[in-house]
């Protein structure tokens, strides 16, 4: 009998995509950064968007770029 919260063998893991490159992760997504692309000031909820090592290695999402 498997043990209870633990994944079986056959359990998909979940992967990211990255927003930039549409790159998928490995299921240990090593190296990859989530960043928050949405404005906060609009009132909406947080989203995340996921990048690939590459990506973030040029400084995460578009809007970040070049900021000190």
């Amino acid at each position: 009998m498997p043990e209870p919260n633990r994944p079986q063998a056959s359990a998909e893991l979940p992967r990211a995509v990255c927003a930039e490159c549409s790159r998928v992760s490995d299921p240990f997504w090593r190296g990859w950064l989530a960043y928050r692309v949405d404005d906060p000031r609009s009132g909406a909820a947080p989203e995340l968007g996921f990048f690939c090592p590459e990506c973030a290695g040029r400084g995460g999402p578009p809007a970040r770029r070049g900021r000190t």
